[in-house]
């Protein structure tokens, strides 16, 4: 419910909305960041899972742009706050969030391959379906 809820939102969200939003991104961010058994789960669940999902996602968003329009909203609205956030991680005020960034992530992201969308599942991970199992359940899952 709560990812329904926060897709509603985005759909929602107008031009003038956008920059308050890349604000709870990086709040969300930092919070992620700074919380080791979120980081444990991420990097845990990051190659067998959250990368294909997203980078399949992302691959066929062009698909669903074209089937429903609530999709449209959402992707090109997700798309734009997540490029005002990559901008913000390229600029000079941005660089200590993006060392939060990089040494939380380590090796378990590709921001560019997802056109930056994993910044959105990473802001999202604490209420996502990939947060439902304990770190225990997750490495005897995947192992």
């Amino acid at each position: 419910m709560n990812e329904y809820l926060r897709n509603q939102k985005i759909i929602a969200l107008t031009p003038e909305y956008y920059p308050d939003f890349v604000e709870e991104l990086k709040k969300s961010l930092t919070l992620f960041a700074t919380d080791e058994r979120q980081i444990k789960k991420w990097r845990l669940l990051y190659r067998p899972l959250i990368c294909p999902t997203t980078l399949f996602a992302f691959s066929t968003s062009h698909l669903l742009l074209e089937f429903h329009p609530d999709y449209q909203k959402y992707y090109s609205k997700i798309h734009a706050c997540c490029m005002m956030l990559k901008d913000y991680l390229d600029s000079k005020e941005g660089e200590e969030f993006k060392t939060l960034l990089a040494c939380a992530f380590q090796d378990s992201y590709d921001f560019e391959e997802s056109s930056y969308g994993e910044l959105e599942v990473a802001a999202a991970f604490h209420k996502s379906v990939y947060n439902m199992m304990t770190v225990d359940e997750i490495e005897t899952f995947l192992y």
